[in-house]
């Protein structure tokens, strides 16, 4: 078993995703800390009978995957106090049996890389469209050094240490928001094209897909805000993309059609030329080109419409929740 690497599972009523996810974890390593956030189902019972470290999240105060990391990595730094590593993993995924080894022998031979991960596939992308487009956009980029990390990830624990860990109000892409103020105190993110994790999206309705985009749009509100900045201005292109896009455009077009009748709607064809570019730019895997190509446009309205929330709720002052999909 490598003693220099931890696992924090993070979870709530995942079911039998959690139990295949700390199955394929328990065989590399014993040193698992499973976090629970106020789950229904068995997910707890299950977890102890795996013989793995479980954390009750208090539920008497407001959740969020922050939140659940920063206390399953409290409880890791307690229990497994010399471990160099830690692989945080969300509960609806499998991790691959050979990432785990492969990530740690990469952070020991590359001292200036602070978080590394690998690539992440969708279990049934065949299932429905919005499974499919998480599949086809997992991966995006080469292997090498990046901006960003998600939330399956391995990291030097004195990094995390300094970072001061995940930021507890942020309720969507606060791995992003980590991933900036790891490379602001002078560390490397780096992408391998090694299998990491096989996820378990289980995406099957539309509503289930808007929120989704909906929290992506709220998080770019989080990340805009506090990294303004920040090199690059990380997110500030999506933010403006998806208000020019959702907002800006389809206002243009109401009012010129008010002023000039059908000829105002000439603008419209902006959508058109975006859906053929992207049609045309999809992969060929599972096909579904046109499905995909609506959704990346249809997805401008949602993160929008997330970014217009995280506005009035910051002219208002009130505190950001969790925004759910499943």
């Amino acid at each position: 078993m490598n003693k220099k690497l931890a696992i924090v599972v993070i979870g709530r009523n995942e079911g039998d995703r959690l139990r295949r996810c700390i199955d394929t974890l328990i065989e590399q390593t014993s040193q698992v800390v499973y976090v629970d956030s106020g789950s229904t189902d068995n997910s707890v019972e299950m977890a102890h009978s795996r013989h793995v470290r479980v954390v009750d999240l208090d539920m008497s105060r407001p959740f969020s995957a922050a939140r659940a990391r920063n206390a399953g990595y409290a409880a890791l730094r307690k229990t497994f106090p010399d471990a160099k590593y830690v692989q945080f993993v969300d509960g609806d995924c499998d991790v691959h049996p050979h990432w785990l080894q492969s990530a740690c022998e990469f952070l020991d031979g590359h001292a200036e890389v602070v978080a590394v991960y690998g690539s992440l596939s969708e279990r049934h992308p065949e299932r429905s469209i919005y499974n499919l487009q998480c599949h086809v956009t997992w991966n995006p980029h080469e292997a090498g050094e990046t901006e960003f990390f998600g939330g399956n990830v391995m990291m030097r624990t004195l990094a995390m240490d300094a970072a001061g860990g995940f930021r507890e109000e942020i309720i969507d892409s606060e791995d992003h928001e980590l991933a900036i103020r790891l490379r602001r105190q002078g560390g490397k993110v780096w992408y391998l094209q090694h299998p990491m994790a096989i996820h378990d999206l289980a995406m099957y309705h539309f509503g289930q897909w808007w929120t989704r985009n909906l929290r992506g749009g709220y998080g770019n509100g989080f990340i805009v805000t506090l990294h303004s900045d920040a090199p690059g201005r990380p997110r500030q292109r999506s933010w403006y993309r998806s208000w020019a896009w959702g907002l800006v455009l389809p206002l243009l077009v109401a009012l010129a059609t008010w002023h000039w009748g059908p000829i105002g709607l000439v603008p419209l064809l902006l959508y058109g030329l975006s859906f053929v570019r992207t049609y045309f730019s999809s992969p060929e895997v599972g096909g579904g080109h046109a499905r995909l190509a609506l959704l990346s446009i249809l997805g401008k309205f949602a993160e929008m419409t997330g970014q217009l929330k995280f506005v009035l709720d910051r002219f208002t002052k009130r505190r950001a929740t969790i925004i759910e999909y499943k």
